[in-house]
Protein backbone atom coordinates (compact mmCIF):
# COMPACT_ATOMS: atom_id res chain seq x y z
CA UNK A 1 0.00 0.00 0.00
CA UNK A 2 2.59 2.48 1.15
CA UNK A 3 4.19 2.24 -2.69
CA UNK A 4 2.41 5.22 -5.42
CA UNK A 5 1.65 2.09 -7.69
CA UNK A 6 -0.77 0.50 -5.47
CA UNK A 7 -2.66 3.80 -5.34
CA UNK A 8 -5.12 3.28 -7.66
CA UNK A 9 -6.02 -0.43 -6.72
CA UNK A 10 -9.40 -1.31 -5.67
CA UNK A 11 -8.97 -2.80 -1.61
CA UNK A 12 -11.34 -6.05 -1.03
CA UNK A 13 -13.20 -4.53 2.59
CA UNK A 14 -15.71 -6.96 3.83
CA UNK A 15 -15.67 -8.30 7.23
CA UNK A 16 -14.45 -11.81 7.16
CA UNK A 17 -16.47 -13.19 10.17
CA UNK A 18 -19.63 -10.72 9.91
CA UNK A 19 -21.24 -12.60 12.77
CA UNK A 20 -18.44 -11.96 15.35
CA UNK A 21 -18.53 -8.19 14.38
CA UNK A 22 -22.18 -8.39 15.49
CA UNK A 23 -21.54 -9.92 18.65
CA UNK A 24 -18.70 -7.61 19.53
CA UNK A 25 -20.93 -4.93 18.74
CA UNK A 26 -23.82 -6.41 20.48
CA UNK A 27 -26.44 -6.12 17.43
CA UNK A 28 -28.81 -8.24 16.08
CA UNK A 29 -27.60 -11.67 14.73
CA UNK A 30 -30.01 -11.13 11.56
CA UNK A 31 -28.03 -8.36 10.82
CA UNK A 32 -25.21 -8.11 8.34
CA UNK A 33 -22.63 -5.67 7.92
CA UNK A 34 -21.39 -4.47 4.68
CA UNK A 35 -18.17 -2.00 3.92
CA UNK A 36 -18.93 0.02 1.06
CA UNK A 37 -15.50 -0.46 -1.28
CA UNK A 38 -13.63 2.07 -1.51
CA UNK A 39 -12.46 4.60 -5.46
CA UNK A 40 -8.84 3.65 -4.68
CA UNK A 41 -6.01 2.91 -1.79
CA UNK A 42 -6.36 6.05 -0.65
CA UNK A 43 -9.81 7.52 -1.65
CA UNK A 44 -12.25 5.83 0.92
CA UNK A 45 -15.87 5.06 0.99
CA UNK A 46 -16.13 7.79 3.32
CA UNK A 47 -15.76 10.16 0.13
CA UNK A 48 -18.16 8.21 -1.85
CA UNK A 49 -20.42 8.31 1.13
CA UNK A 50 -20.02 12.30 1.09
CA UNK A 51 -20.84 12.29 -2.54
CA UNK A 52 -23.69 10.54 -2.04
CA UNK A 53 -24.69 12.77 0.87
CA UNK A 54 -24.01 16.47 -0.77
CA UNK A 55 -25.47 14.84 -3.96
CA UNK A 56 -23.20 16.62 -6.08
CA UNK A 57 -23.05 14.15 -9.08
CA UNK A 58 -26.32 16.64 -9.12
CA UNK A 59 -25.24 19.80 -9.34
CA UNK A 60 -25.66 21.68 -12.66
CA UNK A 61 -22.71 23.97 -11.68
CA UNK A 62 -18.78 23.07 -11.20
CA UNK A 63 -18.67 22.09 -7.39
CA UNK A 64 -15.41 21.33 -5.37
CA UNK A 65 -16.03 19.03 -2.49
CA UNK A 66 -13.18 18.82 0.13
CA UNK A 67 -13.18 16.39 3.04
CA UNK A 68 -10.05 17.68 5.07
CA UNK A 69 -8.18 15.27 7.49
CA UNK A 70 -4.47 13.32 7.27
CA UNK A 71 -5.58 12.76 4.36
CA UNK A 72 -7.74 14.68 2.58
CA UNK A 73 -9.75 13.54 -0.13
CA UNK A 74 -11.16 16.15 -2.97
CA UNK A 75 -13.44 15.90 -5.59
CA UNK A 76 -14.33 17.94 -8.44
CA UNK A 77 -17.69 17.56 -10.47
CA UNK A 78 -17.21 19.58 -13.63
CA UNK A 79 -21.41 18.35 -14.29
CA UNK A 80 -20.08 15.46 -16.37
CA UNK A 81 -17.32 13.82 -14.64
CA UNK A 82 -16.19 13.51 -10.94
CA UNK A 83 -12.74 14.08 -10.56
CA UNK A 84 -10.99 12.74 -7.68
CA UNK A 85 -7.33 12.20 -5.42
CA UNK A 86 -6.40 12.37 -2.34
CA UNK A 87 -3.61 14.95 -0.51
CA UNK A 88 -1.46 13.31 1.96
CA UNK A 89 -1.43 16.63 4.00
CA UNK A 90 -0.37 15.54 7.60
CA UNK A 91 -2.18 16.23 10.54
CA UNK A 92 -2.22 19.70 11.11
CA UNK A 93 -5.78 20.76 9.86
CA UNK A 94 -6.94 18.08 13.08
CA UNK A 95 -3.95 19.68 15.63
CA UNK A 96 -1.10 17.10 15.33
CA UNK A 97 2.11 18.08 14.35
CA UNK A 98 1.06 21.24 16.26
CA UNK A 99 3.31 22.07 19.78
CA UNK A 100 0.35 23.07 21.22
CA UNK A 101 -2.11 21.62 18.95
CA UNK A 102 -5.13 19.50 19.82
CA UNK A 103 -8.03 17.89 18.67
CA UNK A 104 -11.45 19.92 18.24
CA UNK A 105 -12.12 18.91 21.69
CA UNK A 106 -13.16 21.06 25.20
CA UNK A 107 -10.62 23.06 26.17
CA UNK A 108 -9.62 23.51 22.22
CA UNK A 109 -8.86 27.23 20.98
CA UNK A 110 -11.22 27.18 17.72
CA UNK A 111 -11.99 30.76 16.54
CA UNK A 112 -10.27 34.12 16.28
CA UNK A 113 -11.97 37.53 16.41
CA UNK A 114 -10.42 40.72 15.50
CA UNK A 115 -10.66 44.14 13.72
CA UNK A 116 -8.54 44.73 10.98
CA UNK A 117 -7.18 47.47 12.01
CA UNK A 118 -6.66 46.98 15.49
CA UNK A 119 -3.72 44.54 16.96
CA UNK A 120 -6.17 43.14 19.92
CA UNK A 121 -7.85 39.64 19.49
CA UNK A 122 -10.46 37.89 20.77
CA UNK A 123 -10.37 33.69 21.13
CA UNK A 124 -13.10 30.94 21.76
CA UNK A 125 -12.64 28.13 23.32
CA UNK A 126 -15.09 24.63 23.18
CA UNK A 127 -17.24 24.09 25.98
CA UNK A 128 -16.41 25.53 29.42
CA UNK A 129 -12.77 23.91 30.45
CA UNK A 130 -9.65 26.56 30.78
CA UNK A 131 -7.81 27.49 27.21
CA UNK A 132 -5.63 23.51 26.58
CA UNK A 133 -4.33 24.10 23.25
CA UNK A 134 -5.52 24.90 19.54
CA UNK A 135 -7.64 22.79 16.97
CA UNK A 136 -7.61 23.13 13.21
CA UNK A 137 -10.04 25.82 12.97
CA UNK A 138 -8.11 27.90 15.61
CA UNK A 139 -5.16 27.54 13.35
CA UNK A 140 -6.42 28.89 10.36
CA UNK A 141 -7.50 31.67 12.29
CA UNK A 142 -4.09 32.36 14.14
CA UNK A 143 -2.36 32.43 10.98
CA UNK A 144 -4.50 34.74 8.91
CA UNK A 145 -4.61 37.11 11.79
CA UNK A 146 -0.64 37.21 12.06
CA UNK A 147 -0.64 37.40 8.12
CA UNK A 148 -2.85 40.16 8.02
CA UNK A 149 -1.55 41.93 11.07
CA UNK A 150 1.81 41.84 9.28
CA UNK A 151 2.69 39.76 12.18
CA UNK A 152 4.22 37.32 10.07
CA UNK A 153 4.92 36.93 6.13
CA UNK A 154 3.23 35.66 3.50
CA UNK A 155 6.25 32.98 3.22
CA UNK A 156 5.71 31.63 6.83
CA UNK A 157 8.42 33.54 8.28
CA UNK A 158 7.29 35.60 11.39
CA UNK A 159 8.69 39.24 11.43
CA UNK A 160 11.40 39.34 14.15
CA UNK A 161 10.10 41.83 16.69
CA UNK A 162 6.58 40.36 17.61
CA UNK A 163 8.14 36.98 19.12
CA UNK A 164 9.02 35.59 22.10
CA UNK A 165 12.04 33.18 21.61
CA UNK A 166 10.73 32.49 18.29
CA UNK A 167 6.98 32.02 19.23
CA UNK A 168 3.93 33.97 19.27
CA UNK A 169 2.64 34.25 22.61
CA UNK A 170 -1.58 33.36 21.46
CA UNK A 171 -2.59 33.01 25.49
CA UNK A 172 0.27 33.64 27.62
CA UNK A 173 -1.77 32.98 31.07
CA UNK A 174 -1.76 29.51 29.42
CA UNK A 175 1.13 29.01 27.77
CA UNK A 176 -0.10 28.46 24.19
CA UNK A 177 1.82 29.57 21.17
CA UNK A 178 2.71 29.31 17.73
CA UNK A 179 6.13 28.54 16.36
CA UNK A 180 8.12 28.78 12.90
CA UNK A 181 7.51 25.26 13.01
CA UNK A 182 4.17 24.46 13.58
CA UNK A 183 3.38 27.19 10.75
CA UNK A 184 5.90 25.17 8.66
CA UNK A 185 3.57 22.22 9.51
CA UNK A 186 0.58 24.08 8.53
CA UNK A 187 1.83 25.29 5.25
CA UNK A 188 2.88 21.95 4.13
CA UNK A 189 -0.52 20.73 4.58
CA UNK A 190 -2.25 23.72 3.33
CA UNK A 191 0.13 23.38 0.20
CA UNK A 192 -0.73 19.62 -0.47
CA UNK A 193 -4.72 20.76 -0.66
CA UNK A 194 -4.16 23.35 -2.62
CA UNK A 195 -1.96 21.10 -5.26
CA UNK A 196 -4.58 18.60 -5.34
CA UNK A 197 -7.17 20.88 -6.34
CA UNK A 198 -5.19 22.60 -9.33
CA UNK A 199 -4.14 19.27 -10.28
CA UNK A 200 -7.60 18.77 -10.66
CA UNK A 201 -8.76 21.72 -12.01
CA UNK A 202 -5.99 21.06 -14.59
CA UNK A 203 -7.02 17.16 -15.83
CA UNK A 204 -10.23 18.93 -16.59
CA UNK A 205 -9.11 21.90 -18.30
CA UNK A 206 -10.82 24.62 -15.61
CA UNK A 207 -9.54 26.81 -13.53
CA UNK A 208 -10.96 28.67 -10.15
CA UNK A 209 -12.56 30.81 -11.70
CA UNK A 210 -14.79 27.83 -13.34
CA UNK A 211 -15.84 26.51 -9.34
CA UNK A 212 -19.40 28.26 -8.45
CA UNK A 213 -19.73 26.20 -5.16
CA UNK A 214 -17.68 24.09 -2.65
CA UNK A 215 -18.93 21.86 -0.30
CA UNK A 216 -16.20 21.54 2.96
CA UNK A 217 -16.79 18.47 4.94
CA UNK A 218 -15.53 16.69 8.12
CA UNK A 219 -15.02 17.72 11.57
CA UNK A 220 -12.62 20.71 10.65
CA UNK A 221 -14.85 22.21 8.40
CA UNK A 222 -17.63 22.70 11.09
CA UNK A 223 -15.98 25.74 13.01
CA UNK A 224 -14.05 26.96 9.59
CA UNK A 225 -13.89 30.66 8.97
CA UNK A 226 -14.73 30.69 5.55
CA UNK A 227 -13.05 34.36 5.26
CA UNK A 228 -10.12 33.76 6.62
CA UNK A 229 -9.37 30.12 4.97
CA UNK A 230 -9.57 32.01 1.55
CA UNK A 231 -6.99 35.13 3.35
CA UNK A 232 -4.54 32.24 3.70
CA UNK A 233 -5.05 30.06 0.45
CA UNK A 234 -7.04 27.08 1.83
CA UNK A 235 -10.22 27.73 -0.06
CA UNK A 236 -10.39 29.38 -3.61
CA UNK A 237 -11.64 32.74 -3.35
CA UNK A 238 -15.40 32.24 -4.24
CA UNK A 239 -18.22 33.91 -2.56
CA UNK A 240 -19.02 33.10 0.78
CA UNK A 241 -22.39 31.85 0.09
CA UNK A 242 -21.50 29.53 -2.03
CA UNK A 243 -18.88 27.24 0.62
CA UNK A 244 -21.13 24.75 2.55
CA UNK A 245 -19.72 23.51 5.63
CA UNK A 246 -21.52 19.72 5.44
CA UNK A 247 -20.42 18.22 8.80
CA UNK A 248 -20.16 15.18 9.08
CA UNK A 249 -20.80 13.77 5.52
CA UNK A 250 -19.40 10.35 5.60
CA UNK A 251 -22.22 9.44 8.63
CA UNK A 252 -24.68 11.01 6.42
CA UNK A 253 -23.67 9.28 3.47
CA UNK A 254 -23.90 5.86 5.62
CA UNK A 255 -27.18 6.87 7.12
CA UNK A 256 -28.72 7.28 3.65
CA UNK A 257 -27.34 3.37 2.63
CA UNK A 258 -28.42 2.11 5.66
CA UNK A 259 -32.32 3.15 5.09
CA UNK A 260 -32.80 3.27 1.62
CA UNK A 261 -31.47 -0.08 -0.26
CA UNK A 262 -32.09 2.43 -3.88
CA UNK A 263 -28.60 4.47 -3.03
CA UNK A 264 -26.63 1.48 -3.33
CA UNK A 265 -27.52 2.16 -7.05
CA UNK A 266 -26.17 5.71 -6.28
CA UNK A 267 -22.82 4.34 -5.56
CA UNK A 268 -22.42 2.48 -8.27
CA UNK A 269 -23.46 5.67 -10.57
CA UNK A 270 -20.48 7.32 -8.41
CA UNK A 271 -17.86 5.18 -9.24
CA UNK A 272 -18.62 5.04 -12.85
CA UNK A 273 -18.51 8.67 -13.05
CA UNK A 274 -15.62 8.99 -10.94
CA UNK A 275 -12.01 9.54 -12.71
CA UNK A 276 -8.83 8.85 -10.32
CA UNK A 277 -6.09 10.85 -10.71
CA UNK A 278 -2.70 10.31 -8.73
CA UNK A 279 -1.11 13.10 -7.62
CA UNK A 280 2.41 10.99 -7.65
CA UNK A 281 1.81 11.30 -11.41
CA UNK A 282 1.34 15.28 -11.64
CA UNK A 283 4.40 16.30 -13.53
CA UNK A 284 4.15 19.90 -12.53
CA UNK A 285 3.54 18.72 -8.87
CA UNK A 286 6.72 20.11 -6.56
CA UNK A 287 6.09 23.38 -8.75
CA UNK A 288 2.53 23.97 -7.97
CA UNK A 289 3.33 22.79 -4.78
CA UNK A 290 5.91 25.18 -3.79
CA UNK A 291 3.48 27.99 -5.04
CA UNK A 292 1.35 27.11 -2.82
CA UNK A 293 3.08 27.71 0.43
CA UNK A 294 2.63 31.03 0.38
CA UNK A 295 -0.04 32.12 2.65
CA UNK A 296 -2.11 34.23 0.60
CA UNK A 297 -5.24 33.92 -1.54
CA UNK A 298 -4.96 31.28 -4.07
CA UNK A 299 -5.47 33.65 -6.94
CA UNK A 300 -2.36 35.56 -6.14
CA UNK A 301 -0.01 32.39 -5.72
CA UNK A 302 1.54 33.50 -9.36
Amino acid sequence: MLNPECWEKEIDCQPEDSQNWGELWKISPEATIEVVQPLAGFVGSDLIAGILATQIIDQLDVTLLIDFGTNTEIALWDTKKLWVTSAAGGPAFEGGGISCGMHAKSGAIFKIDWTADQPDYHFEVIGTAEPRGICGSGMVDAIAYLVEQEKLNSNGRFQSQVTTEGSFILDETHKISINNHDIDVFQRAKAAVATGIDCLLDNAGMNIANIKKIIVCGAFGISLNIENARKIGLLPEIATQNVILAGNTALAGCEMLLLNGNDKDLVETIKSKAELINLSNYSDFYDVFLKNLFLKPMREQI
